[in-house]
């Protein structure tokens, strides 16, 4: 063998170990089954997951119940549990414990804000029935799944369709252990109101000791701060519910997106309204979390402009 080829084969050895992934093929995963199975103990749901997709394979886990409103066909959910897992945490047992306290005042807080937003609702009925869905969504972590799930085939994926997406849901008949009452459950929400200083308000605030001014902010952070809604963006009840939509932009998936702006999940935020910011995103971006009218919401660093 020439000196010209052995030095070859030499340096291809040892850059082996270090070449990157680029134009590896991975074989088809297959999933042929797909299924939740859940029942009720007591007041609280147990399920678990039945399929053949890997255990690195993510997913969406949602407890939730229906209600309709007056005077709208549309159908309506309100969670009790929403949580991104991975196929090997569902194979074992979760238990779910059902809070129906917490659920009416979940849904006591989303009504008086879209009252507050111009967009006011009256529950005409509670659903009798609990759904437990299970979401294989497109975006997962391993690339053995390829853009948009095009490399996961079987008898539970319509290859014909560009996403490939799976929904397994199960309903069960738990009603509601409480009586639905908006006032009552609003005043359960009811924000305190804020201490007030002893502070002689003729002299100026000092900032607290070693605390850093935030970086978006004009004013020291303290206490929290306040900014101005920027009309057009998302904002969302949950952060998990703001990265779901961040997924939909991603994947161009526009009946998800609408579907959680119908839900009632998330909105499209007026500009110019004031709020009081509860976290600050980080310097390259990130999340909001602020309150409006007492209520909760998650937008991004862009959703806010910082006073």
């Amino acid at each position: 063998m020439k000196e010209s080829a052995i030095l070859f084969i030499k340096l291809v050895g040892c850059c082996l170990l270090i070449l990157p992934t680029i134009g590896i093929s991975y074989e088809n995963i297959i999933c042929d089954k797909f299924s939740v199975i859940a029942k009720i103990t007591g007041r609280s749901i147990t399920f678990i997951l039945d399929t053949d997709l890997p255990d690195n394979t993510n997913v969406t886990v949602s407890i939730s119940r229906n209600y309709a409103q007056k005077n709208n066909l549309e159908t309506y959910s309100e969670d009790y549990y929403h949580s991104n897992k991975t196929v090997g945490q569902l194979r074992f047992i979760n238990i779910i414990n059902i809070d129906d306290d917490q659920w009416c005042q979940l849904l006591a807080k989303k009504q008086s804000m879209m009252a507050r937003g111009s967009m006011p609702f009256v529950i005409e009925k509670i659903n009798d029935d609990i759904s437990v869905s299970i979401v294989f969504h497109i975006n997962q972590e391993n690339p053995i799944f390829d853009k948009l799930n095009k490399n996961v085939t079987g008898k539970m994926i319509n290859e014909k369709n560009t996403i490939r997406a799976i929904k397994t849901e199960k309903n069960i008949y738990l009603p509601l252990a409480v009586k639905y009452d908006f006032e009552k459950f609003k005043k359960a929400i009811a924000i305190e109101p804020t201490k007030q200083s002893n502070t002689n308000p003729n002299q100026s605030a000092k900032p607290a000791k070693n605390q850093p001014k935030h970086k978006y902010s004009s004013t020291y952070t303290d206490e929290n701060g306040t900014g101005i809604t920027v009309g057009g963006q998302v904002a969302c009840f949950s952060k998990v519910n703001l990265e779901d939509m961040e997924k939909f932009v991603v994947a161009k998936d526009k009946s998800s997106f609408d579907s959680y702006v119908n839900l009632k999940k998330c909105m499209i935020l007026k500009g110019g309204d004031k709020v009081t910011v509860m976290e600050y995103p980080g310097l390259f971006g990130g999340f909001t979390k602020f309150a409006y009218h007492g209520v909760m919401l998650w937008t991004r660093r862009d959703g806010i402009a910082f006073e």
